[in-house]
């Protein structure tokens, strides 16, 4: 299901001195892949595996089931090319019938977390639109009705049919397409998340709309109008009649009717845990926060420990991952966390748990750059200002307390001038008209 030029067969085997020759152009491991393409593309020229396959089920009085499987082969076939022999899974089942009433020899009760599902990034979801069928593979785990696991087979089957959702060509501009309507926005770390828009249009289309089993009713009419038992003209028209009857009332109803995003952006971290209470620490738009920390109609309740994201005045950038509150909580103040600005270093005694060493070098009279800021003095500034970065010849004249008067161009196209100077407190700017 992956999109490739296809792989031909070919007589012109390498040599050890083409080998070498490869080797000297720093292209790691080029035997090992020869010989995985080349031993893939044999398998298809070989015979069959031949499996049997074993599957019981047990239920408990109190309507509880639990599942066994294994599997053996008869005949092991391409496998043993690739060293993945079937191994014998199978158990003995000459004693038991359907129906039969079982004894439990032993309990054993595992205790074990479950893990959040990873946050999608743009590759993973194009692989997903182009590998449909680990969508229903899910759905089948986790059905326990065995009417609807059924289902989710049957339709299994007919994607197994179907090269993906959308093609090379359109996947990736669908994408770009919800990114450019503000649908989706990425996080520091390049996973993707539904904004608030985004999750009005998803509460606005129909379920059936949403559902894997819409892509598989059309791929069911697909396989009809080949065999020839069904009109494409009668499909169309089955299409118009419900995306009319049902999609557009839908959609109409709901438009208007206020929606509460439910924006996953509380993200548990791994191995880092609050240093008041030892709870989880869990990632937010904004901060890294104790998981017990709470803020209901603005009234903060529970643990208190809470980390800002942006540390663009102290550090010099934002704090982007869990590695970074990893490096907070163990640093001191004679071990602080030092960058780009200043060094910071964790203070529980702090409302903000965090306090700062200012760095005697910075505050000297050398005009500091970063993304975001110029310093100097121990002041900094913000370098945008109505659309426009200062100059270093401005910054300097700001960061030493002096007046500067620039020029900026309105909406409308008009100039216009004004007179600014450094607010000492928080490096904006305060500007009077000329």
């Amino acid at each position: 299901k992956q999109n490739h030029v296809p792989l031909n067969i070919t007589s012109k085997v390498p040599t050890k001195n083409t080998l070498a020759q490869w080797e000297k152009h720093k292209l790691p491991c080029l035997q090992e892949a020869y010989e995985l393409i080349a031993k893939h593309i044999i398998v298809t020229f070989l015979e069959d595996d031949e499996i049997v396959k074993q599957n019981i089920t047990v239920e408990s009085k109190d309507g509880y089931q639990f599942d066994a499987s294994g599997q053996k082969a008869l005949k092991q076939g391409w496998r043993t090319l690739l060293d993945k022999e079937i191994k014998d899974s199978t158990f003995d089942t000459a004693n038991f019938k359907k129906g039969d009433i079982i004894s439990i020899d032993r309990v054993e009760v595992k205790n074990s977390k479950t893990k959040v599902p990873a946050l999608h990034t743009e590759k993973t979801i194009v692989d997903t639109l182009m590998n449909v069928t680990r969508v229903v593979d899910n759905m089948i785990q986790d059905a326990s009705d065995p009417i609807l696991k059924d289902k989710y087979k049957r339709i299994k089957k007919l994607l197994n049919k179907v090269e993906g959702i959308g093609t090379t060509r359109t996947r990736q501009g669908i994408i770009n397409d919800l990114f450019n309507v503000e649908a989706l926005k990425l996080t520091p770390k390049k996973h993707i998340l539904l904004t608030e828009r985004g999750w009005e249009f998803f509460s606005v289309y129909p379920d059936s709309l949403k559902s894997i089993i819409f892509t598989a009713s059309w791929e069911k009419a697909f396989e009809k109008i080949r065999q020839g038992k069904l009109d494409y003209k009668e499909f169309i028209q089955n299409v118009d009649n419900q995306i009319m009857d049902e999609m557009v009332p839908n959609i109409i109803n709901r438009v208007g009717v206020e929606v509460i995003p439910l924006i996953r952006m509380n993200i548990r971290l791994e191995d880092v845990f609050c240093p008041l209470c030892n709870k989880a620490i869990i990632e937010t738009d904004y901060s890294y926060k104790c998981e017990d920390n709470h803020y209901t109609n603005n009234i903060q309740s529970g643990c208190t420990f809470s980390i800002m994201k942006n540390a663009e005045k102290t550090l010099g950038r934002q704090l982007n991952d869990e590695n970074d509150i990893k490096k907070i909580l163990k640093s001191t103040k004679k071990s602080p966390l030092k960058e780009n600005l200043h060094a910071i270093y964790y203070a529980p005694n702090n409302k903000y748990f965090l306090d700062v060493i200012w760095d005697e070098e910075i505050t000297k009279a050398t005009l500091k750059e970063t993304n975001k800021t110029y310093s100097k003095n121990g002041l900094f500034l913000y370098k945008n200002y109505r659309e426009k970065k200062f100059t270093k010849a401005q910054a300097n004249k700001l960061l030493s307390l002096e007046t500067i008067t620039i020029t900026r161009v309105s909406k409308a196209g008009k100039k216009y001038k004004l007179n600014c100077k450094l607010n000492e407190k928080n490096g904006e700017v305060i500007a009077e008209f000329v």
